[in-house]
């Protein structure tokens, strides 16, 4: 006969499922006590408020500046510029910033339009005056017809506006270098032709007198 190999196993432990632990639930003030650890650790790592008072007392005063400017009250007015303390307390940093490069970009556009004119016109004369001493071909007076051509206008304007011209904002030291070389390009072609009426006058002058003396 062979033997029962459940032999000594209680039926109970058969049948019934291993009895579930239940978890102790923390007290309340474990549980305030890790969530306060929680928290400060939360605050030791967390990057402390920027202090920006300084940069926004310099950025403010940078403004305020531009506003006081005489020079520029007109073109402020024209434009609606605020320069109250009240509305430049609200703002932020960067808005600050963003309103102080505006400003610039408004005088810096102010006459850029014409400066482009001016320089392509005087770029023109002096390149038609080395062409019209130098060549066979006599293109004197070519700025002037050009600068009267509505079609020719229309089409610079065209230019200007497709590619932002008018918004470049050039460095101010480069933009007044480049004032001064086109007043010098303007100054010297006004004294060439002052200097050449002059001697053209001269000249008749004295044609006229040999021929007085001719006649006598």
């Amino acid at each position: 006969m062979m033997d029962d190999p459940f032999e000594g196993i209680n039926e109970q432990e058969m049948t019934e499922p291993p009895k579930k632990t239940k978890k102790k639930k923390k007290s309340k003030s474990i549980q305030k006590a890790e969530k306060q650890v929680l928290d400060n650790i939360v605050q030791s790592t967390a990057p402390e408020p920027k202090d920006d008072t300084k940069e926004r007392a310099a950025v403010i005063f940078s403004i305020k500046s531009y506003g006081k400017s005489a020079r520029f009250k007109k073109l402020w007015k024209a434009e609606g510029v605020k320069f109250g303390d009240a509305a430049l307390n609200k703002m932020s940093l960067d808005a600050l910033k963003l309103k102080l490069e505006s400003l610039d970009m408004l005088i810096a556009n102010r006459h850029t339009s014409d400066f482009i004119d001016v320089l392509l016109k005087n770029g023109l004369s002096f390149a038609e005056n080395i062409i019209d001493s130098r060549t066979k071909f006599k293109i004197g007076g070519l700025a002037e017809e050009l600068f009267d051509n509505d079609n020719f206008l229309d089409t610079l304007e065209r230019l200007k506006l497709k590619y932002s011209l008018p918004s470049v904002n050039i460095d101010p030291g480069l933009e007044i270098m480049m004032i001064v070389i086109q007043t010098a390009m303007m100054v010297h072609q006004t004294n060439t032709f002052r200097n050449s009426l002059t001697e053209n006058l001269d000249s008749l002058d004295l044609d006229a007198e040999l021929k007085q003396e001719n006649t006598d």
